[in-house]
């Protein structure tokens, strides 16, 4: 099983590879870096807000 990163979850590619990405058998956990959180709630999701990004 394997743990995923992903920055950018918001924009339209980010999208979809965050559904991608909860949606593999082989992803156990996709941990999202993220300005503010979203809505998505998933058992594999766990998102990581960071106020001051950039």
């Amino acid at each position: 099983m394997k743990k995923t990163l992903l920055a950018g979850s918001s924009g339209m590619i980010g999208q979809l590879i965050l559904q991608h990405a909860l949606a593999a058998p082989n992803i156990k956990e996709v941990v999202s870096i993220v300005r503010k959180p979203s809505s998505l709630e998933h058992p594999k999701l766990k998102e990581v807000v960071v106020k001051d990004f950039l």
